[in-house]
Formats: structure tokens, C-alpha cells, sequence
């Protein structure tokens, strides 16, 4: 199989997803799929809402704070601003997301993609990019 057919097949899988429950969870980066650098949900554009991401938790921590944040957002709409705690066992905010790489998403829905990314605050209550947690910032913060 050549990387065309690998792309192509991938975006396949990620549609049967979508198809599925609603959304998918792409990873990014990292040398191995249990070290990747970040998440972020693809088919939340098609009910017109930002696709949603975050940074720094393993693979299955990610999927589970994506997952519930998909919900949510699908009726409430998490958009830069806000604050929630119905999540996690630490408040998450949200912020606009405009450097984040999301190739699968714009792959099925164009250049117009929008995301918001839930960032979370240490154990000291400092909120990146003050915070000790290593989170990647794709967009300006709030506070």
C-alpha cells in the first residue's frame, strides 16, 4: 500500500467512526501511539461546532475527557471563555485553537475547521502556560 492508499484508507476508518458515534479521536505526534503529543476530536464540524483537543495525557485519559467533552458540547457549546467542571476532577477551560494542526479533519471538511482546546491547571492551581504540566498551547489564553 502506498501513502495515498494508507492516507485514504485511514480517512475511511475515521468516516466508519464518525459514521458510528458522532465523532472520531485522531492522535498526533509522538514516536509511538502511546506517546503521542495530542488529541483532537474530527466530526463534530458536521453539527457545526469547533472540534475539541487537548495535550499531555496518555491515550486512554484523553479519549475518555474527549469522549464526555464531545457530549456536552453537542448540546452546550464549549467555546473560548468558558469554564467547566463537569469533566474532570479539575476545572478545564477552554480556548480557541487556531495553531492546531488538525490534517484528518480538514481532510474530510476543509480549510474552515475550527477547534477549541480544555486546558487544565497544575496541583498548585497555576493555569499554563504558567502551570508545571508540559501542555501544548495551540491557541492565546483567556486569563
Amino acid at each position: 500500500m502506498n501513502d495515498a492508499e494508507a492516507i485514504r484508507a485511514h480517512l475511511v476508518r475515521i468516516e466508519c467512526l464518525i459514521a458510528e458515534h458522532g465523532w472520531a479521536i485522531q492522535g498526533v505526534g509522538g514516536r509511538t501511539s502511546a506517546n503521542l503529543d495530542f488529541f483532537y476530536t474530527v466530526g463534530l464540524t458536521a453539527a457545526s461546532r469547533s472540534e475539541l483537543c487537548l495535550s499531555a495525557l496518555s491515550p486512554p485519559l484523553s479519549a475518555r475527557v474527549l469522549n464526555a467533552a464531545a457530549k456536552i458540547h453537542l448540546g452546550a457549546e464549549l467555546k473560548h471563555g468558558d469554564e467547566t467542571r463537569d469533566l474532570a476532577s479539575v476545572p478545564l477551560r477552554v480556548i480557541s485553537a487556531p495553531e492546531l494542526e488538525m490534517n484528518v479533519a480538514r481532510a474530510l471538511y476543509g480549510p474552515q475547521v475550527q477547534a477549541v482546546q480544555l486546558v487544565w491547571p497544575d496541583e498548585e492551581g497555576n493555569w499554563p502556560p504558567s502551570s508545571s504540566v508540559a501542555q501544548r498551547l495551540f491557541g492565546e489564553p483567556w486569563w
